[in-house]
């Protein structure tokens, strides 16, 4: 039997941190380069000179290197493009991220600002950073800290503000942050997986170290959505809230998490020991049937891998259910994708033979039919696959309220069109490249068509009247424009 533990958050088995290795990288390479700057070799050269290596520095890379990291005398540092070290070389390792840099001292880790200041002194066993709604955050670590297997009573784990605040003391022995899928989740519903050692079981605390979900539990998935997260119990998984509230029942064998997206699949076991598979919104309402054989979550890719029994179909790409039907992909004999349709019972009611679609919208789909000098044409089908608008668009979106927004090739140029759900035009704008959007902030009001200018913006109404003026956050109405 498949063990709800093996998905792919079982406490540190499969961390989303990152393993340890002190691996020394030369990244952040600049794009432009004249004819009086140095090449990359000339420049590695020159640095040779003066240190005894430049780490990971490749004859086959061409672009000039802005910070690099160098190493003398056993100890590395971080040269900027003047050749200053700005970083001293008194590391044993540096590690080159995206914005800061990692170092380790005598066996400790530390972090470096990208401009070199320090942000954590090198005195942990573990250090990693985590960001939320533009805020950092650190868990590091002390003690025997082994994550290629379980977490042990020797190690403890700390949380700290971006400060260096402690927010949560050296009490557990390991900490994981779980991906918000929200981007308005209030401070007070932030959550940390914690692990205790000595029930071998994890829960949930808020960032203030408050223990929000008690330990019963022996896994959890990195990625929540709606406030609710896939959490493992007694060899089984369920879906729960932030707060420990059971969404759908601890009765599934195997889950199936995308960070990704916003829907997940769950599977049972029958007695053959044969897993069925469906999909489920993170507001506890099933999406399909359980008539997959089998699902895999790519790894950085929106949508799912499954099989079917019902389709010859043997790669398929699945993505989120809407007005009752997926889109999913297959990949023809050139492996050219395919798109089309397929209900919640399995069955599909749209044979893939669009080179692209769009997830259905108020009973309608964006569908593309490329041309021979693959030039995209795009129009809308509708729930039996009958084109209800032609393809004479060059990019369309969803409908909202009967209305949906298309780009329309004109002459050399485009037009920005608003239209119904028969192809009626309702709104145009002939300028190329126009900023425009529907939005519909109220469901109890019609949508609104939102026109960015250069220095304010203008609201419409589906019958093209305008309806106020933002410029600089205040509401201007037309007549005191």
């Amino acid at each position: 039997m498949k063990s709800v533990l093996n998905f792919c958050v079982m406490f540190l088995m499969a961390l989303p941190f990152g393993a340890l290795a002190q691996e020394v990288v030369t990244e952040q390479f600049g794009t432009d380069v004249d004819d009086e700057t140095p090449t990359v070799n000339e420049r590695y050269l020159e640095l040779m000179k003066l240190f005894d290596d430049v780490p990971d520095y490749s004859e086959d890379t061409w672009w000039l290197p802005n910070d690099v990291i160098v190493k003398k005398n056993g100890k590395m540092g971080v040269v900027d493009i003047e050749n200053d070290l700005f970083i001293p070389l008194k590391y044993d390792s540096i590690s080159s991220e995206s914005d800061y840099y990692e170092v380790w001292l005598n066996g400790k880790h530390g972090m470096l600002a990208e401009n070199g200041a320090l942000l954590l002194n090198p005195e942990y066993d573990f250090v990693h950073m985590i960001t939320e709604q533009g805020r950092r955050f650190y868990i590091v670590g002390k003690g025997d800290i082994n994550l290629e297997d379980k977490p042990t009573v020797d190690g403890k784990f700390a949380l700290l503000d971006s400060s260096f605040n402690v927010l949560i003391p050296f009490k557990y022995n390991a900490l994981m942050p779980i991906t918000a899928g929200d981007q308005d989740l209030a401070d007070q519903d932030w959550r940390i997986a914690a692990y205790d050692a000595t029930v071998e079981k994890v829960g949930l605390l808020d960032f203030h170290g408050n223990v929000k979900v008690p330990f019963e539990y022996d896994s959890y998935s990195s990625y929540f959505c709606n406030r609710r997260l896939v959490m493992g119990k007694d060899y089984k998984c369920g879906l729960m809230d932030i707060d420990g509230n059971v969404i759908i029942p601890f009765i599934y064998d195997e889950p199936c998490i995308n960070s990704d997206d916003d829907f997940f699949a769950l599977g049972s076991q029958d007695e053959n020991g044969e897993t069925k598979i469906g999909f489920w919104d993170y507001n506890g309402n099933r999406l399909s049937d359980d008539v997959f054989n089998s699902c895999v979550s790519p790894f950085l890719h929106s949508g799912y891998y499954v099989t079917l029994p019902t389709v010859d179909y043997e790669d398929i790409t699945l993505y989120r259910f809407t007005d009752g039907l997926a889109r999913f992909r297959i990949r023809d004999k050139e492996d050219n994708p395919k798109y089309g349709f397929i209900d919640s019972h399995g069955k599909v009611v749209i044979e893939p033979k669009y080179d692209y679609a769009e997830p259905f919208s108020e009973g309608l789909a964006g569908v593309c039919v490329d041309d021979a000098e693959e030039v995209s044409h795009w129009g809308y089908i509708d729930k039996t696959g009958r084109m209800v608008i032609p393809t004479i668009y060059s990019s369309v979106g969803d409908f909202e309220q009967g209305v949906a927004l298309v780009v329309l090739p004109v002459n050399d140029g485009h037009n920005s069109l608003v239209i119904d759900k028969k192809g009626n035009e309702v709104m145009r704008f002939e300028e190329d490249f126009v900023s425009v959007e529907i939005v519909t902030d109220d469901p109890d009001m019609s949508p609104l068509i939102k026109k960015e200018m250069s220095d304010f913006t203008k609201y419409y109404d589906v019958k093209r009247r305008l309806v106020k003026i933002v410029r600089d956050g205040n509401t201007i109405y037309p007549d005191k424009f």
